[in-house]
């Protein structure tokens, strides 16, 4: 059978990327996509600059590509603009003619997905007030438009969606005077047997599948499976990324759409002509991938790129989103209390439940708090504790388990969403005072250490419990030895061995400790003095009773050389205190956890203790 391919990296891909495209280097994205033998593009998306920064310009963007084609150039490629509401076909259609381009616009199968994301409350309203007056704009218009259903397999909090359901809005988009209508599965949720269901359905509904597209993407590694399904069941139409840009912002996907790369290798193997040439898709994403930061996840794509000798990109280190200010000046969160109060004192408690700790959900909203809380005008000084009976105990088991299933490449990427929160607090530019109590294991010593003061609870427990796993305290290391020093750095981190309080006292690692009735006003005393004495003059103070520190009374250990290679490599690069010298730092660290989580000796101790330890949990 012969196939349609639909490329929509210029619009769905680049949308909800952080880092900015120009205008430029996104014309000649889709330049190059068409140079490659693309026949049908998703140049833009009008909807609101503040909501999609990407997608600003798509009405220039529009403007140059209909001069083009007025010239005679892409001759026979079409160029479809997203337009979410009649506001935004109103704009489109200033530009879009029944000469130029046309038209897209999505309804949700999900009525979650609807209420959060499309501001209507289920799928019934985005029919009535966003899908229907589209199309009817466009059909006064003389202009074509291609329908969306999204959240096909399942919602964003995980809810089934029944495929009469989807099968239903494809028949109401078609009856309305969509063209075709493409089914997309919005959290990568679609499985072969779940495609296999829906087209079914679809089938049983009458719906003819030569006006059905399919829109997959690649978080479970099934998109390829997905579209072989689809293909054999009569499924001709499919949208595809180049280089696998994109993925959906409201939903947990670690990779992007189907990539291009993915479907055209998938034609070739079928024989299946498509008229478009893989090379020089590969050449025309390069830069907009090298642009925003990010290495594709295709195999197919790395591979031909390395093959033609296209350089590799470099992921670039992860920047804090930007954190909502309620009306009355406060952060809401879901893992953190804030208080600020007429002082300027940020009162930052960590609230998981239980013992605090780190999971992918806390690390975010920590990095994203602190950029927020330096940028905020009221703060003065911030105190980081924890609630409940545990300042941290390190990662978190259900985190842990799923770090055990991750590649390599997997691993340096989940480290440097570590290494770049701890960051944000070590370079916080107020004062940042530490209040430890319970306990402080693995990560929650990395959390007490980049704070300019810590006062602890006497009694309160440390550990670099990794070091029992077979791990190395990679992540947190560049911030424990300063404290620390090298000798009691080589002895804890090869060791495992817990210690106390009133250790971490005479090893450096916190400045004060007091007993529980007396903690809270030894944090007040600290802010006094660090509002008054300053970063500077905080950090001062603290490294002036470090000048009293203790070496532990043990031969240094025999390290394995692992742990020297770490401790050696963590000092030469302390001395570069640039911000280059600083993210070489922490990609050397990255590079290190994600080289010791590989190594044999964890892959054999961290699946005993985890089931050892969920084990407990399930029974406590």
């Amino acid at each position: 059978m012969p196939i349609l391919h639909r490329e929509v990296g210029p619009r769905d891909g680049l949308q909800f990327e952080r880092t900015p495209v120009s205008l430029d280097e996104k014309l000649a994205f889709i330049d190059q996509l068409v140079q490659a033998g693309c026949r049908y593009i998703e140049a833009g998306s009008f909807v609101r600059a503040d909501k999609v920064p990407q997608m600003a310009g798509s009405d220039e963007i529009a403007r140059i590509l209909k001069e083009k084609q007025a010239r005679g150039e892409y001759p026979g490629v079409t160029f479809a603009f997203l337009t979410l509401n009649p506001k935004g076909a109103d704009e489109a259609l200033k530009t879009v003619d029944s000469k130029f381009g046309e038209l897209a616009v999505v309804v949700a199968a999900s009525d979650e997905f609807c209420k959060a994301n499309m501001g209507v409350d289920n799928m019934d309203d985005a029919f009535s007030k966003l899908a229907i007056p589209v199309i009817e704009k466009g059909k006064q218009a003389g202009v074509k438009v291609r329908g969306y259903v999204s959240t096909i397999f399942e919602g964003q909090k995980g809810e089934p969606i029944d495929p009469t359901r989807v099968a239903e809005a494809v028949e109401r988009l078609l009856a309305a005077g969509a063209y075709e209508v493409s089914l997309g599965d919005t959290t990568g949720a679609g499985t072969p047997d779940a495609v296999e269901k829906l087209i079914n359905a679809l089938i049983v509904r009458g719906i003819p599948l030569d006006k059905v597209a399919m829109h997959f993407h690649d978080t479970k590694n099934n998109a390829v499976r997905n579209v072989e399904q689809a293909y054999n069941m009569g499924i001709t139409i499919f949208d595809s990324a180049a280089g696998g840009l994109g993925g959906c912002p409201f939903a947990k996907s670690p990779k992007g759409n189907l990539a291009t790369e993915g479907f055209l290798d998938f034609c070739s193997r079928n024989k299946i002509e498509t008229g478009i040439d893989m090379e020089k898709i590969v050449r025309a994403v390069h830069p907009v991938l090298k642009a925003v930061g990010k290495p594709s996840p295709s195999a197919i794509h790395n591979a031909v790129a390395s093959q033609i000798g296209l350089p590799k990109i470099e992921p670039a280190a992860p920047k804090p989103e930007p954190v909502r200010v309620e009306p009355d000046g406060s952060y809401p969160s879901k893992a953190i209390n804030v208080k600020i109060d007429s002082r300027g004192v940020a009162y930052v408690a960590m609230n998981r439940p239980k013992v605090n700790a780190f999971d992918e959900e806390l690390i975010k909203e920590l990095a994203e708090l602190f950029a927020a809380l330096d940028k905020d005008p009221r703060v003065k000084v911030a105190v980081l504790s924890g609630e409940g009976r545990t300042f941290s105990a390190g990662a978190d088991l259900n985190w842990m388990q799923k770090m055990a299933g991750y590649s390599f490449d997997e691993n340096v990427a989940d480290a440097r969403k570590l290494a770049a929160m701890l960051e944000q607090l070590h370079t916080f530019s107020k004062p940042l005072v530490a209040r430890v109590h319970g306990a402080a294991m693995g990560g929650g010593v990395g959390l007490t250490a980049v704070c300019d003061y810590a006062v602890a609870e006497d009694g309160t427990k440390f550990a670099f419990t990794e070091v029992l796993l077979g791990l190395r305290p990679s992540t947190i290391s560049s911030y424990c030895i300063p404290k620390l020093g090298d000798h009691n750095s080589a002895v804890l981190f090869c060791s495992g061995q817990g210690f106390l309080a009133a250790d971490a006292r005479n090893w450096g690692l916190v400045s004060e400790i007091h007993p529980a009735a007396k903690i809270d006003a030894a944090v007040e005393s600290a802010v006094v003095e660090a509002l008054t004495l300053g970063k500077d003059g905080l950090r001062q103070k603290a490294a002036g009773i470090r000048n009293d520190r203790q070496e532990i009374i043990a031969p240094r250990p025999t390290a394995p050389q692992e742990m020297i290679d770490l401790i050696t490599g963590v000092n030469q690069r302390l001395a570069d205190t640039s911000p280059a010298g600083r993210a070489a730092l922490m990609e050397f660290t990255a590079t290190d956890i994600a080289n010791a989580r590989g190594s044999d000796e964890a892959k054999e101790k961290i699946p005993a203790f985890l089931a050892k330890a969920l084990a407990a949990a399930n029974r406590g």
